[in-house]
């Protein structure tokens, strides 16, 4: 009896101090807008900014450019002025090899973490976050080494975190259940579902499996990896895109022959959205529309970001990465930005109605979310 009542007591404080955790906020600063810099950036939907990107070498943290060490430090001053805290993330898109021929390597790899150390140290930054794409059967090994001698480097002054793949087909030789206690979170990149590489042109973020995307999606991807991987729920980010596709010579979701797809900031979806004839599926939980060119379009809105926010917050995960910061401002605001923050950092569940530029099938999806209440699944 006094054992069971010891069990219970565990487990309900373990809840609770779950239930207290504040959700983190993980936003992707990209270093290449001469227009977007520290000011341009709302701290108070955040968490923490991720500048992106530098080279996982020892070369590029000792020839950073003059220019962007000034960007950073004024990015730095302003977050921590916030109290947001600002990380480095190594890598990027197409970063495998370099990661690999530092990783693989004992003496260069040591190196690389001393010369990581005093980079953050005199940037005054707070973590580090590998965004290593992607990792391969060979580097299973060095990526582990990799993180067990960058905590030993670092110590818990800093966080470590990682972005990860949102399937097993790239995920699988990412072994993070073997040292994730050397890690702060994983951030899912659960977008990128379709694409030009695609077989068919379906969604690029969605929150549900749909009978047009039955395989991939946000929830999906989640559970692959809290419960098929085994990594803890609070350890675990979800991925929101501010960007979508247009596919050329598309005429619904779901078809397999297309023409060109093109990547399309939500910034520049937003002016366009009077022209096209949108649409909104109920199975997914996103927007599409197509447009009179014949082209079809998916991308995340304020509505269907909000309710994958509220998904993430209620099942119980850590929180959400968003790429990137610099994608969803208009008209000095950040339209994405504000409903996932307002929903993981806010005291509300209500999902944001947006005053402008807002497609009029979303705000009846808000509408009815608010009155209604999210759906379990």
């Amino acid at each position: 009896m006094g054992n069971k009542r010891i069990g219970l007591v565990v487990v309900f404080a373990a809840v609770v101090a779950l239930w207290g955790q504040q959700s983190k906020v993980v936003g992707y600063f990209p270093d290449w807008w001469d227009w977007f810099g520290a000011s341009e950036v709302d701290y108070t939907q955040v968490t923490h900014v991720a500048w992106s990107f530098v080279d996982p070498s020892s070369a590029a943290l000792n020839t950073f450019s003059e220019t962007k060490r000034i960007k950073m430090d004024a990015l730095v001053a302003a977050a921590h002025g916030a109290s947001v805290k600002v990380i480095l993330s190594l890598g990027g898109s197409g970063s495998g090899s370099a990661f690999s021929t530092m990783a693989a390597d004992e003496t260069v790899r040591r190196q690389f973490l001393k010369d990581l150390k005093a980079f953050l140290i005199a940037r005054s930054l707070d973590g580090v976050d590998i965004d290593w794409e992607f990792v391969l059967q060979a580097d299973s090994a060095s990526i582990r080494l990799l993180v067990e001698e960058m905590r030993d480097t670092l110590g818990t002054t800093y966080s470590i975190s990682a972005a990860v793949p949102c399937s097993n087909y790239w995920a699988q030789w990412f072994r993070a259940e073997r040292f994730i206690e050397d890690m702060d979170w994983l951030g899912v990149m659960t977008y990128d579902m379709t694409g030009s590489w695609a077989s068919s042109a379906t969604y690029n973020s969605p929150l549900y499996p749909s009978t047009v995307a039955p395989d991939l999606s946000l929830s999906q991807s989640m559970k692959y990896w809290s419960e098929t991987r085994g990594i803890p729920k609070e350890k675990l980010l979800a991925g929101h895109p501010f960007y979508g596709y247009v596919f050329e010579k598309v005429a619904t979701p779901g078809a397999s022959g297309f023409g060109n797809v093109t990547y399309i900031d939500y910034r520049e979806v937003v002016p366009q959205l009077a022209a096209w004839t949108l649409h909104w599926d109920e199975e997914a939980e996103v927007p599409w529309a197509t447009n009179a060119s014949g082209n079809y379009v998916t991308w995340n809105d304020g509505a269907s970001l909000a309710i994958a926010a509220r998904w993430v917050r209620d099942n119980g995960y850590a929180g959400s990465i968003l790429w990137d910061l610099s994608a969803d401002y208009y008209q000095e605001k950040h339209w994405l930005l504000d409903s996932v923050g307002t929903i993981l950092l806010g005291s509300t569940s209500a999902i944001p109605e947006k005053s402008r530029k807002q497609n009029s099938i979303s705000n009846n999806i808000v509408k009815r979310y608010n009155l209604l209440g999210q759906r379990k699944r």
